[in-house]
């Protein structure tokens, strides 16, 4: 049986990849407000929001995690939207 610290140690090294992940995603969703600024689109859109929530979910091989995934997507739109409206507050 796996102990606590064999545990922590998987745990530390997928974060490391996440937050890899993560940054990569935030580069995008600055080209992405780039393109938006350029464009006049809006920041906010919902249905794309809805559509990346429920993406994710049916990537989900464990259903029972759908809540968590779903809360967990909304975080990281909720930072995608921050970005974008701090790079339109500093003319980024």
């Amino acid at each position: 049986m796996k102990d606590l610290k064999t545990y922590r140690a998987q745990i530390d090294e997928i974060d490391k990849k996440l937050i890899d992940l993560f940054e990569q995603r935030l580069d995008i969703v600055t080209n992405i407000h780039k393109v938006k600024k350029n464009n006049d689109i809006p920041i906010v859109n919902e249905l794309r929001e809805a559509e990346v929530i429920s993406q994710a979910i049916c990537n989900l091989n464990n259903k029972t995690y759908s809540d968590e995934i779903t809360e967990y997507m909304k975080a990281i739109i909720a930072i995608s939207r921050k970005l974008q409206l701090k790079s339109k507050d500093t003319g980024n």
